[in-house]
């Protein structure tokens, strides 16, 4: 599944609140006095066979794997949240209809969109060439890239190269996957469902190390001292969209429109804030 984001609210391998004010994610202050703030910039109607019958359906579905935090993940109360999910609710706002959101397992999520069960997939999904042989994607909403995690303890392992001899842990079939696959030597590539399990990998000594990405990885580390990130940057640079049929065109424009208006009127980056990801 292998983040930079949206709107105004507030996780493949792998690899979804409120009003957009600002990951989460997934994941406050007293804010700052601020100068009056312009007037929002609004995306122009959207119109289209596949927006007509969203909105003739009064709801948007969003496919998504809430594995991921901060991105898409389940809360303590069981409700999935996150930046994606924060996303697509403001986005199903504009086109004036409510998200719903379907929680599919990752290596079956491409295969559910192409069957119709949901409208699109919001979920740190990474644009490639071979994706787009199967669906469309948005222009790219947020950039992220893979890193490596290690226990804390760790001293040998600093970059992909010394991975060689290891046990990695990945989410399967995500580019962190595909990554991990490129690099020369690895002893053992372990596949996990979920990122968040990916990370109990690592923690637990299960594995030597995991590649995964930045923003789930970051966001797990910060409460979890016995793990660490070899370096925050990533070895890898992945833009995020979201994920379409491919005769979907007017769902992708609106999305995309939906998308600069938010980033223009600064509901984006409050979104970008909640969850963490304007780091």
């Amino acid at each position: 599944m292998v983040l930079v984001l949206i709107l105004g609210v507030v996780a493949s391998c792998a690899q979804p609140a409120a009003t957009p004010a600002a990951q989460p994610t997934k994941a406050a202050a007293a804010e700052p006095t601020k100068a009056p703030a312009a007037e929002p910039t609004k995306a122009p109607a959207a119109a289209g066979p596949t927006i007509d019958r969203i909105k003739k359906a009064g709801k948007l579905v969003v496919l998504v794997d809430a594995t991921f935090a901060p991105m898409e993940f389940k809360d303590e109360a069981g409700k999935t949240a996150g930046f994606d999910v924060d996303l697509a609710t403001e986005f199903a706002k504009s086109l004036g209809v409510s998200a719903e959101f379907q929680n599919v397992n990752w290596d079956g999520i491409f295969v559910a969109l192409q069957q119709g069960k949901g409208d699109m997939i919001l979920s740190s999904v990474t644009i490639t060439d071979e994706r787009k042989k199967t669906m469309a994607f948005s222009d790219p909403y947020y950039m992220a890239g893979q890193v490596i995690s290690v226990p804390a303890g760790n001293t040998d392992i600093k970059g992909p190269a010394d991975l060689k001899g290891k046990v990695v842990a990945v989410q399967i079939d995500t580019t962190g996957q595909e990554a991990t696959e490129k690099i020369e030597g690895v002893k053992e590539i372990r596949k996990f469902d979920g990122g968040s399990e990916v990370m109990l990998a690592v923690e637990q000594g299960k594995v030597d190390a995991s590649v995964l990405d930045v923003m789930v990885a970051l966001h797990f580390i910060k409460d979890h001292p016995k793990v660490k990130a070899v370096d925050r940057k990533p070895f890898t640079t992945e833009p995020i969209g979201g994920a379409f049929q491919k005769d979907a065109n007017d769902l992708v424009t609106a999305f995309n429109d939906f998308v600069a208006a938010s980033k223009k009127d600064g509901s984006y980056d409050k979104v970008l804030a909640k969850w963490g990801l304007n780091n």
